[in-house]
Parts: structure tokens; sequence; C-alpha cells
């Protein structure tokens, strides 16, 4: 069984020292001390170009907590897209629900939505 080293990034030249340093595939986040938030799609778009590895891009569109409402469900199915659309190799998103407890119904209706086929506003409760 081999083992794949991933490793946080927050700018392009994180990005590029860990790609050196043996890194196996990069996860890009901003805001480290608040536990990561979406960066932007520049910063996206410029360590997916400086790096030859996998670059996985976290969706948090705030750092309250993990439990989301129906706006920043929406706002996180534009970020899947755009993530996707800036040559990510893919996304990172947890979700809670109010119980504290992971919530797999939306998380499933996340991942389906993420679909190119798919239209936002039917993927939204």
């Amino acid at each position: 069984m081999s083992v794949l080293l991933e490793v946080i990034a927050t700018t392009v030249a994180d990005a590029r020292l860990a790609a050196q340093a043996g890194a196996d595939r990069l996860e890009l986040i901003t805001a480290m001390g608040e536990g990561g938030l979406t960066p932007s799609l520049d910063l996206i778009e410029a360590v997916v170009e400086t790096v030859s590895i996998p670059v996985n891009v976290i969706v948090r569109p705030h750092s309250r907590s993990f439990v989301y409402d129906t706006d920043d469900h929406a706002v996180m199915l534009r970020d899947v897209r755009a993530v996707k659309a800036a040559g990510a190799n893919g996304v990172v998103i947890g979700m809670l629900d109010a119980h504290g407890e992971i919530d797999r119904e939306q998380l499933a209706r996340d991942r389906r939505c993420g679909r190119p086929r798919d239209h936002l506003p039917s993927c939204i409760r």
C-alpha cells in the first residue's frame, strides 16, 4: 500500500515548495487560522499553472461553523463549478447538520449538483 502526501498550501510559493519537496497533491485554502476558506479564483488558477501535482481546493464560504443555510449552499455550488473551471483536480467539502452530525443528505445533493449537466436552481432546496 502506498501512502500519498497531501500538503496544505495557502500561496503560490507554498504550492511550489510543497511540490518541489515531494508532495503528491495539494489542498489549497486561505485563512488557515480560521480553519480554511475558499481561495480566490486567481489563486487557484495560479497554483494549478505553477505545479504539476493535483490541486484540491477547499470550498467553505465562512468560518462561523460547518453548518450551512440555503444561501451558503448556493454559493458553495457556484464555487464548486468555478473551481472545476479553474482547472483544479477536485474540491474538499465538509458540512454538519444542526445537531453536529455529518450532513450526508446535503453532501450527496451537492455532489450530484456539482456535475456540469445539472442546473444550479434545481439543486437547491
